[in-house]
């Protein structure tokens, strides 16, 4: 027997409780610590709870708590320690302008993107950060990226539960949905910031 199925075999035989606090502290330490492979531990979860470990709907709740959770202490973290760094960064380089086109940015489409935060590549694992350091509004920043996560769990959910196969090709599944949503997410905000961008530019009369 290989070392992946000694593995599984184990975790078939985990009990709901461990297996839904495994799916917790995940998810919260992909907000905290990313990129930490929380994605891959919460469709697992779901993955086990089609075999029966444990309910799909403690998995599910554990998932988005843990997420919740951890997003909310990514934000506090940013909050608190964000401005230093980023006053740091503009008295270092006095000609950088980043920070404050980020916190334009942030105080006037933070919300709206935190909305789809959890389907964008990459950048996802520290947009919680960034709305803490740009100082967002703390509970209107939490409901969107709660709608985030809710829509992001329910996807891993339905992978893991209803796509047929192995783990394997149930994880080449989630990487095909998420890089198609991505992709997607990506096309429609950069469409959006172009549009902003235009609305922005002063119209110059023709005489």
């Amino acid at each position: 027997m290989s070392s992946l199925e000694d593995f599984y075999a184990l975790a078939l035989t985990l009990s709901p409780a461990v297996l839904t606090l495994i799916v917790f502290v995940s998810a919260w330490l992909e907000f905290v610590f990313p990129p930490f492979f929380g994605d891959s531990m919460m469709l697992f979860g779901f993955f086990l709870a089609g075999q029966g470990v444990a309910s799909p709907t403690e998995v599910f709740i554990a998932a988005v708590a843990g997420s919740v959770l951890g997003s909310a202490v990514a934000f506090l973290v940013g909050e608190r320690y964000g401005p230093a760094i980023l006053g740091h960064l503009s008295w270092k380089k006095k000609k950088l302008e980043a920070p404050a086109r980020l916190r334009h940015l942030f105080e006037r489409y933070g919300e709206p993107v935190l909305l789809v935060n959890r389907f964008i590549p990459f950048f996802r694992n520290f947009m919680i950060y960034g709305a803490g350091a740009f100082r967002l509004r703390l509970l209107p920043a939490m409901l969107a990226n709660a709608v985030s996560v809710i829509a992001f769990v329910g996807m891993l959910m339905a992978i893991g539960l209803w796509t047929a196969g192995s783990w394997a090709e149930i994880q080449a599944t989630f990487q095909q949905a998420l890089g198609r949503l991505g992709a997607l997410v990506l096309l429609a905000l950069s469409a959006l910031a172009v549009l902003a961008l235009r609305r922005s530019q002063p119209e110059t009369s023709v005489d």
